[in-house]
């Protein structure tokens, strides 16, 4: 697996960490997340706001990203992936061309449908891919492309 991507993924993953400690310091010393030059109520309730939406988002992430990753862990250590080959039956959105764009699509290998994401060039409908991906987070390489 391209370590690039690894480590870029996981360097996500930690910076979300960071912020979610970050987040449960300033919300356990009740302290605020932003101070503004309105009236006190109107700070105190914009502040309860933002904590609520961004303790919404952080456990969304967490729950679609970090797990998964930190399931992936031992699948990384011991190089033990799963692998597909089948047909795209969609197309990314980024339309370059660059090789080093994540890219998101899913591919059918009979009955199975796997949604991967791979450093690769553009993808449409139809090509012919085979893909060696981590369980949990789909995050893999193209061994073929035809």
């Amino acid at each position: 697996m391209y370590k690039y991507t690894v480590l870029s993924y996981y360097g996500n993953i930690i910076i979300i960490i960071l912020v979610t400690i970050w987040y449960l310091w300033r919300v356990l010393q009740k302290k605020k997340l932003i101070s503004v030059t309105v009236q006190n109520s109107t700070e105190y309730k914009i502040n309860i706001v933002l904590k609520i939406i961004l303790g919404i988002i952080l456990i969304v992430i967490h729950l679609k990203g970090t797990i998964p990753a930190i399931k992936d862990i031992p699948y990384i250590l011991e190089n033990n992936l799963n692998t597909i080959e089948g047909v795209a039956i969609s197309s990314d959105k980024k339309k370059s061309d660059a090789d080093w764009y994540l890219r998101s699509f899913v591919i059918k290998s009979g009955e199975e449908k796997i949604n991967v994401l791979v450093r690769t060039g553009h993808v449409e409908k139809g090509d012919y891919f085979e893909v060696r991906y981590l369980p949990y987070t789909h995050l893999g390489e193209v061994i073929d492309r035809r």
